[in-house]
């Protein structure tokens, strides 16, 4: 099995190459492929804001201002994702 993190910085089309899997995940499904709405569906945000480490202009509009909130926002995140990838 194998295991495909779809990550693109923006304005690179990744947003919509990842809406297309989702509007096909039935077929895609039937096939042996996996999508995960873990990472925040469609555009699996949530991988690139944990593993960059810091507060940005993206996590300030969910209203996460401190290092703490960051931390509490992504609370469970990797396990989660772990879960989804078994």
């Amino acid at each position: 099995m194998k295991c495909i993190l779809h990550l693109g910085t923006e304005k690179t089309g990744s947003t919509l190459l990842q809406k297309w899997l989702y509007e096909n995940e039935v077929t895609l499904s039937n096939r042996g492929v996996a999508l995960t709405k873990t990472a925040r569906f469609p555009s699996n945000t949530l991988l690139p804001l944990y593993f960059k480490g810091q507060i940005d202009d993206t996590l300030q509009r969910q209203g996460i201002f401190t290092e703490k909130e960051r931390v509490d926002f992504f609370s469970g995140f990797l396990d989660r994702l772990r879960a989804k990838i078994r």
